[in-house]
């Protein structure tokens, strides 16, 4: 679970039992110190269910990061509405994210070998090679904490996230190696490191 929440993060209501965190894009986040099954090997999946909006201007909004300086792992939309993943390189999808509707979001990665984006299910691109580059750096989800934190940037350069998150699962394996129809829930097993579902509050 996480340790921190920052300023007002509110919840609100999916569904009857369904409930996410409402990040307003300018100073919400949750902070979890560097768990110590994040060390990652040669295969992670990060995915989240997620209703983003768009900023003026456009910028970065992180979903799922673990960065420090020259390592990290991120999960993003870019300034344009693509998915992003970045660990040593940025690898973005073909297409935009819709804003303003729930959409389920992943990234698969099997270190030298590809990394799969995923957008509902289909996958919107996929790379040769990649890395995954692990580190000491707390997880963070709705903001680049290093350069909130560490380099004392401010506004949008933090890359707050706009919008809900409803669920976010962290897996050591490739959970995704073709098309698929999302889980609304997501299950646990034996690859899950990390799993958070917003599910309290009314």
């Amino acid at each position: 679970n996480a340790d921190l929440v920052v300023d007002s993060i509110s919840m609100y209501s999916i569904s009857p039992d369904t409930h996410s965190l409402s990040f307003d894009g300018v100073d919400d986040y949750v902070i979890i110190d560097n768990p110590s099954n994040m060390t990652i090997g040669t295969m992670i999946t990060l995915e989240a269910w997620i209703k983003w909006s768009p900023t003026t201007p456009l910028h970065y909004q992180s979903i799922i990061s673990k960065r420090n300086d020259g390592n990290s792992y991120v999960l993003a939309i870019s300034n344009s509405g693509k998915l992003v993943y970045y660990s040593g390189g940025q690898y973005e999808s073909e297409i935009e994210l819709n804003a303003n509707e729930w959409s389920h979001v992943a990234i698969v990665v099997e270190s030298n070998v590809n990394i799969n984006l995923f957008i509902n299910g289909v996958n919107v691109n996929t790379f040769t090679g990649g890395t995954i580059h692990s580190n000491n750096a707390p997880l963070t989800f709705g903001v680049n904490y290093y350069a909130f934190n560490n380099l004392g940037l401010t506004g949008n350069a933090c890359e707050w996230f706009y919008g809900n998150i409803s669920q976010i699962r962290i897996s050591d394996n490739k959970r995704y190696e073709s098309d698929f129809s999302p889980n609304t829930t997501f299950p646990t097993d034996e690859n899950t490191i990390g799993y958070w579902n917003f599910n309290e509050g009314s």
